[in-house]
């Protein structure tokens, strides 16, 4: 064919110079078929992240219309600022709105891209939607238990060994073990308490002392399953495992907020919380004679491997905040951990703290020595192990449905 142009001189010539030289077309060519699998390799990875990123912001505004309904008359501030707090999602904004008990959002953010940006797509637009709905169910004016032990089918769900004295006129006991025995009374204890709520029949009672105890009696089940706010945990605040004491006899300062990871304290610290949430990941030991203070702090462990672990001699005044998300609050955990882990609180000096300590995959032993006065708390535990204490509680009305009626949130959206 070439010879074709044999008539025209100039013309083959000039065609004779594009021949022999074939290599360019086939790295063109290549190139030119890549781009459609670049920008769908591209487009894979672009939207697993636009999809994770996707996620987190709905979880965020799922957990804030939550706290808005919660907060009875400043549903839509007490939103707002738990979104602006707790969003991870870079440049998201988000607007709430209240009609009657529910409080619905609506949450947007735009994700750039990077490998589909070769395609000609920058970024991407996502949004969120959630509404929560709060409700009032009345009690009859019973009040809500101050201790649980949520454990159905476990043997000694409730241990009180001797000892233990605890003077909590007001206070009622409720395990919802149906094993045998359900509950161990040993001798030596002194407990003043409105009544033991045994779901169980079979239960020692080692001691001739009267106490107030209901067999085969209908416990009240977990209040708050599913119902408290759930914080977005982000990366570890802390950039040291180990504290010592501050120079010069002064105190650490634990800012809100943060992310605190298998932290040491050193010495006999004295270690004071700023009001706010703390997120507690892995194990938090703080050691022997240790000073613990916080007013409106709320401990926050995200799985059953996390706790503040006090090796005893503790002085502690703590107390949950009385407004916002974590209202009367002061330490909790998911209620979907599927394992059980043991909780050990050590030897106190004294302590005051107040608010709900909310650990239902735990099985909670307060030892020796442990010495609790003018608290106002509310423990939900797995099961619970009482031994040589003494406390003197009251309960506490922010946890208590006393006047009648229990409130309750949930998601509708």
């Amino acid at each position: 064919m070439i010879q074709t142009f044999g008539e025209f001189p100039v013309l083959t010539t000039f065609f004779k110079r594009f021949i022999p030289e074939t290599s360019g077309n086939i790295a063109i060519t290549f190139a030119l078929a890549a781009l459609p699998l670049l920008a769908t390799v591209g487009a894979g990875v672009d939207y697993s992240r636009i999809a994770q990123q996707t996620a987190v912001l709905q979880a965020t505004l799922d957990a804030s219309v939550l706290a808005g309904a919660r907060t009875n008359g400043a549903e839509l501030t007490t939103a707002a600022n738990y979104f602006k707090g707790q969003s991870t999602v870079a440049g998201a904004t988000a607007r709430f709105a209240l009609d009657g008990n529910a409080v619905s959002g609506t949450a947007t953010a735009t994700i750039p891209t990077t490998l589909m940006a070769v395609v000609g797509t920058s970024a991407v637009a996502i949004s969120a939607k959630a509404t929560a709905i709060r409700t009032t169910t009345s009690t009859g004016g019973a009040a809500l238990p101050c201790i649980f032990a949520l454990a159905p089918n476990t043997s000694q769900a409730l241990l009180v060994n001797s000892g233990a004295r605890i003077n909590a006129p007001d206070c009622e006991v409720h395990v919802r073990s149906t094993a045998s025995p359900a509950a161990i009374f040993n001798a030596g204890t002194t407990l003043n308490l409105k009544t033991f709520c045994i779901q169980g029949g079979n239960i020692i009672k080692n001691t001739s002392s009267p106490l107030p105890i209901q067999t085969n009696c209908a416990a009240a089940s977990d209040p708050y399953d599913g119902k408290l706010p759930k914080p977005s945990v982000g990366s570890c605040t802390n950039t040291k495992r180990v504290y010592d004491p501050p120079p010069g006899g002064g105190f650490h300062t634990m800012p809100a907020g943060s992310v605190w990871c298998d932290l040491n304290f050193n010495g006999a610290p004295r270690i004071v919380f700023q009001p706010g949430l703390h997120i507690i990941k892995g194990r938090m030991v703080i050691n022997s004679n240790a000073i613990i203070e916080g007013t409106g702090v709320t401990f926050y462990f995200p799985d059953t491997n996390s706790e503040i672990r006090f090796n005893g001699g503790l002085t502690a005044r703590l107390s949950a905040p009385t407004t916002g998300p974590y209202a009367n609050i002061l330490m909790f955990e998911p209620s979907t951990s599927t394992n059980t882990t043991q909780y050990v609180f050590n030897s106190s000096v004294s302590e005051e703290i107040s608010g709900l300590i909310y650990l239902p995959r735990r099985d909670l032993t307060w030892n020796s020595t442990s010495t609790v006065n003018g608290s106002r708390i509310q423990i939900v535990s797995n099961t619970i192990i009482f031994n040589s204490l003494d406390w003197r509680l009251s309960t506490n009305s922010g946890l208590s449905s006393s006047s009648g009626s229990t409130t309750s949130v949930r998601l509708t959206q």
